[in-house]
């Protein structure tokens, strides 16, 4: 059983994302982010996930690590009413080596912010809010982004609430 914890982190959102990745591990993650992944926000690889941002500087994230899982039936166990958030999803994050980094895509791994964790496999909840308050360049805004997670536990990976805006993404303003 782990103790529950909580972080508020600023993180780097270069390229408009970051991720949660295992430390120690080699991580399968996509060279370039399609139009399918754009429009989901996130895509979730072997030891990685990344979590696209509508912002393309520093973002507010919150972390909790819950010791039980997340349980729709259960009000209790909810952060947060999901009806409260823009856009959210479901999947499975493995950390065999129990350390979990949490940083952009530029960012040094020697500088993003880390989290010691057990080893093993985590069920995780990502909820964006505030989306639309973001100026057209992606500049300025109060989005806001938190990942709830949990261990021994996997996901199916989909989306649980999609952001009526989100096609905000044309892949082809990526090249």
């Amino acid at each position: 059983m782990i103790d529950p914890v909580h972080k508020d982190i600023i993180v780097f959102a270069d390229n408009f994302q970051f991720h949660l990745q295992d430390r120690r591990s080699d991580c399968d993650y996509p060279e370039t982010w399609n139009e399918e992944i754009m429009n989901a926000l996130f895509v979730a690889g072997h030891n990685v996930i990344g979590i696209g941002t509508v912002r393309d500087l520093d973002v507010e994230v919150s972390l909790d690590i819950m010791s039980t899982p997340m349980d729709d039936n259960d009000k209790d166990k909810l952060p947060e009413d999901i009806e409260d958030w823009d856009h959210a999803v479901q999947c499975t994050l493995d950390l065999p080596s129990g350390a979990m980094l949490i940083g952009g895509p530029t960012e040094d791994p020697e500088h993003a912010a880390r989290v010691e964790l057990e080893p093993g496999r985590y069920g995780v909840r990502i909820f964006w809010g505030n989306l639309e308050d973001v100026d057209e360049v992606g500049f300025e805004g109060d989005d806001v982004y938190k990942i709830v997670m949990w261990p021994h536990t996997e996901l199916e990976t989909r989306i649980l609430k999609r952001w009526r805006s989100l096609v905000y993404f044309d892949a082809s303003d990526m090249d």
